[in-house]
């Protein structure tokens, strides 16, 4: 019995994952304008963090934050002027997720990229050293720490602010359309 089970879920599994075309068909459901609003987050995310990246001492991580905020507070008023519109197909708040999803797949993007430019060291690319100057706080002085940093606040941290700020969003448009 459980080989047969496991033997139907295989097939599925290796079905959907090697079909190209499944994938083309699932990307053609995500309406073309949750991914128009997703870059600007990402863009306003990448700003303070290419701040960060300039200091090369790492230790200011509060402007990390501060692309989280941007990010809620796009995420925000995406939520509130997608739920004015009289045409949606979707709800406000499944419309923010989408959003806050695609825009944390474009900021890891962006965030692989900077670090390709500006601080190359970080993989000890490109220079002969590595970064010298990370926090006290980050194990062996190692490089990977500051990696992890970044890549934890592009995901971890995008993700709380844009789902909270979309609740937020859902849940102050509901109340407007209410009283009116």
């Amino acid at each position: 019995m459980a080989d047969i089970f496991a033997s139907q879920l295989h097939s599925v599994f290796i079905v959907k994952w090697n079909d190209f075309s499944y994938v083309l068909k699932m990307l053609k459901r995500i309406p073309l304008h949750f991914i128009k609003y997703s870059i600007l987050p990402a863009i306003l995310y990448i700003i303070p963090l290419i701040i960060f990246i300039l200091d090369e001492t790492f230790s200011e991580t509060w402007l990390l934050y501060v692309g989280n905020a941007l990010f809620l507070f796009y995420i925000f008023a995406f939520g509130v002027y997608y739920a004015k519109q009289q045409n949606n197909r979707t709800s406000p708040l499944s419309a923010g997720l989408a959003v806050t999803l695609i825009g944390i797949i474009f900021t890891c993007i962006l965030v692989l990229v900077v670090i390709f430019v500006l601080a190359p060291g970080v993989f000890h690319i490109g220079s002969s050293h590595p970064i010298e100057d990370t926090p006290a706080a980050l194990p062996n002085k190692n490089s990977h720490g500051v990696i992890f940093m970044l890549f934890s606040s592009a995901t971890i941290g995008n993700f709380a602010a844009g789902s909270v700020s979309s609740v937020l969003a859902a849940g102050a448009t509901k109340h407007t359309k209410m009283r009116d």
